[in-house]
């Protein structure tokens, strides 16, 4: 089992890693290993899944410099050292660089009233878990309610909500809405959102009549138009080195799982690098994917906006169509549906929309370049090459 085809001297475990090793290392009797992040020479991360059905739990396997990783062993006795490999493991929600994850499930029953407005009906269920980045939980009320509190590092919750509360009351009687804010409890990191009725664009394009088709995919592009055309105070302004920024970080995790497609993705970054397109300031949502937005009759509910910047709408519109290619890949969108969303899509793109679109295939073959497949090249190298 290999993770990464270019050796890191200072991990050198990571690239012959096996089941066995796995195994080893959380103590596991089965162990799924769910994607990877890996910054060579300085750590590594593997996000894995122990157990089967309910004895089904997500942790985190470190690799981290040798000082660093026994200075975490001194803090944190929860841990779990394994000198073969000089790997760390942790069973969430232990997460030492996330620890308001913990936190806010040893405090679950004091915060219901914060974030939900009402008392819980049971303990929070993680949907959503990025080792040292961010956790999502799904939590109801005794009322039946639905709400969503995403944990996430060094988050300003408070500023967040202030935030999607100004965006709600602009965005009223335009046929777009957000998921509203029910409550933050800042000491943990938590923000709470209301969950959003109704199917995800995801499910309902994959899935729709033939004849409905171009009606779904131009009532999304509609909603993204709304969006684009709030005026909105305090956003952070994307500027072309953040775009490249981003960009560059995707294509580095490429390079260390595959370095064919790490060459593509560098030849692209080069390419976009030297471009100088004309850039548009705006409300985007920044982290566009059919499944963060939630159509109910009329009107359309975006979710995750906590990714809300300023910047250009073509950023949106080309996440979506790279995401596009993710849901033909893995078998959920046929290329004929796939092809005619893209069509209403680009009838709303401006003219650099091809440079958004280089960096949005970046930015999709990362989601496989994380993720162990037995066919990954092809797959890395058709998404940088199309």
């Amino acid at each position: 089992m290999m993770f990464d085809q270019s050796p890191d001297p200072v991990f050198p475990a990571l690239a012959t890693l096996t089941t066995a090793d796995l195994i080893r290392i959380t103590g596991a009797k089965h162990v799924e290993v769910l994607r990877f992040r890996h910054k060579p020479g300085q750590r590594a991360v593997l996000h894995v899944a122990t157990g089967r059905g309910q004895d089904r739990r997500e942790g985190a396997i470190w690799f981290l410099w040798p000082d660093k990783t026994e200075r975490l062993r001194q803090a944190n006795p929860g841990m779990a050292f394994d000198p073969l490999s000089g790997a760390l493991f942790e069973a969430f929600p232990n997460d030492h660089r996330l620890p308001e994850a913990a936190r806010f499930l040893a405090d679950a029953p004091e915060l219901a009233g914060d974030l939900m407005g009402a008392p819980a009906a049971g303990s929070p269920q993680l949907l959503r878990y990025r080792p040292g980045l961010s956790a999502t939980f799904r939590w109801t009320t005794t009322q039946g309610s639905t709400h969503f509190v995403k944990i996430a590092r060094k988050a300003k919750v408070t500023e967040q909500a202030d935030l999607i509360r100004r965006l709600a009351r602009q965005l009223e009687g335009t046929g777009l809405c957000v998921a509203p804010v029910s409550g933050t409890a800042e000491a943990h990191a938590a923000i709470a959102y209301r969950g959003a009725a109704g199917t995800p664009f995801d499910t309902i394009l994959s899935t729709c009549t033939e004849e409905s088709l171009d009606r779904h995919a131009r009532q999304l592009v509609t909603a993204m138009g709304a969006l684009w055309q709030c005026r909105l105070a305090g956003l952070p302004l994307l500027r072309k080195e953040d775009y490249l920024r981003r960009a560059q970080r995707s294509a580095e995790i490429i390079a260390t799982a595959d370095p064919t497609a790490g060459a593509l993705a560098r030849a692209l970054m080069d390419k976009t690098a030297e471009a100088d397109p004309f850039l548009r300031d705006c409300p985007i949502h920044g982290d566009m994917k059919l499944d963060h937005a939630f159509p109910t009759g009329s009107d359309v509910t975006f979710i995750d906006t906590e990714s809300l910047h300023l910047g250009d709408p073509d950023h949106d519109l080309a996440l979506l169509d790279a995401r596009l290619d993710i849901g033909r890949i893995e078998g959920r969108l046929t290329p004929d549906r796939c092809s005619r969303i893209r069509d209403t899509l680009r009838q709303m793109a401006g003219k650099d929309y091809g440079w958004f679109l280089s960096l949005a295939r970046i930015h999709a073959a990362k989601y496989f370049a994380q993720r162990t497949m037995p066919d990954r090249q092809a797959v890395l190298v058709s998404l940088l090459s199309g």
